[in-house]
């Protein structure tokens, strides 16, 4: 198992988290969304600096592994401090490796320290297991439209 760190997410950051994101969703999102809904969930060149505010604008981590010649962001998360998770992706590099659940857990802590009552989370079609897995309930099926394409996610909470 590598060592891996916990950190926040730093402006800097921005470009490596964009290039994860995208390279994550247009990888590991293929088997459940169509090429135009992964082109308007993470479109290529899309504008990093709003990107990276709306991350910044949470409570947000990531997960680094370094090694003797370099350091690689294997993945990330933001939530508030009302529980809404908004983003966790791991890199498509790090898949199963437990790097999902260390930044979860994290998030987490974050938002319970912070007098969260219950955790929420619009979950993609991918993401849902891993999320189960954890504990939370499905709450609804939704559709959501990026330019006019529909993308299915689900409406989870995990209460506590």
């Amino acid at each position: 198992m590598k060592n891996f760190i916990i950190e926040q997410v730093k402006e800097c950051d921005a470009k490596e988290l964009y290039a994860l994101f995208y390279d994550t969703i247009h990888t590991i999102n293929t088997k459940d969304y169509t090429q135009d809904q992964l082109d308007v969930w993470a479109p290529r060149g899309g504008d990093i600096s709003t990107y990276i505010q709306k991350i910044l604008s949470k409570h947000a981590i990531l997960a680094r592994v370094k090694t003797l010649d370099k350091s690689v962001i294997c993945g990330y998360g933001s939530i508030d401090k009302y529980g809404f998770l908004d983003h966790l992706y791991v890199s498509k590099d790090f898949q199963h490796q437990g790097v999902g659940s260390l930044i979860c857990d994290s998030l987490e802590d974050y938002a319970k320290t912070n007098g969260a009552k219950e955790f929420k989370v619009e979950a993609s079609i991918t993401a849902k297991e891993f999320f189960i897995h954890r504990g939370y309930e499905l709450i609804q099926e939704q559709t959501v439209y990026r330019k006019g394409v529909a993308l299915k996610n689900f409406l989870m909470k995990k209460y506590f």
